[in-house]
């Protein structure tokens, strides 16, 4: 997450075939969540179109990440087509409403939806084997930051931290906003960077307002 500002969703949904070695990317195509009545499933559709990206990671995470592909754990999945652009996949043993009852919707789509059973390799699996549950990853990242002493941050840090760092080395925004998958670039300014306390760019963008030089401003 520190390498790229994935969502925790999106990070869990890690497939090998997203992953490219060689070149150092990954593909985001989806996020991990809970839903009432089938448990944990990975929906292969990000949030939003921008969503959809391709990322450079830096050469520090390669030998952590090239570990979780060499470990990585495959699963026998059911996938389900509930709408044109958008799958659902699920262990083949998932119920539904086991538990809670699902939405009408889903419950719906579940029952009438193209349906077929696929193989898929996941990078960052749970120590069942199975896809993590993005609440269980958040409590054990808010753990983690307790260790080091930030005892009120969340997952949410991380993300912000990407959005400095980037900002900080003069990276634009519009390209911030592509690499945390923002659709409007007013949300990476309003909510991840922080305001300059000291701005120079002005003094150069005002100066053709000035006195011809020589002459005593008033």
């Amino acid at each position: 997450m520190a390498a790229t500002g994935l969502r925790i969703g999106e990070c869990i949904a890690l497939t090998v075939d997203a992953v490219d070695l060689h070149r150092r990317t990954v593909q985001v195509r989806g996020t991990v969540a809970r839903h009432p009545g089938i448990g944990v499933v990975f929906a292969r559709k990000p949030k939003t179109e921008a969503g959809y990206r391709t990322l450079t990671v830096p050469a520090w995470v390669m030998p952590s990440l090239e570990a979780h592909v060499l470990g990585a754990v495959r699963l026998t999945v059911r996938v389900v087509q509930i709408s044109e652009d958008c799958d659902l996949v699920m262990p083949t043993a998932v119920r539904v409403g086991r538990r809670l009852p699902a939405p009408p919707w889903l419950r719906d789509a579940l029952e009438r939806s193209e349906s077929w059973q696929e193989e898929i390799a996941i990078v960052l699996p749970s120590t069942a084997g199975t896809l993590r549950d993005p609440s269980g990853v958040s409590r054990d990242v808010e753990a983690a930051f307790v260790f080091a002493g930030l005892d009120r941050d969340t997952s949410h840090l991380l993300r912000r931290s990407v959005a400095t760092q980037m900002d900080d080395t003069g990276v634009p925004v519009r390209e911030i906003a592509d690499q945390l998958g923002h659709a409007q670039v007013s949300m990476t300014q309003d909510v991840y960077l922080d305001r300059q306390p000291v701005c120079t760019a002005g003094a150069t963008a005002l100066q053709p307002f000035g006195l011809p030089s020589g002459q005593p401003a008033s």
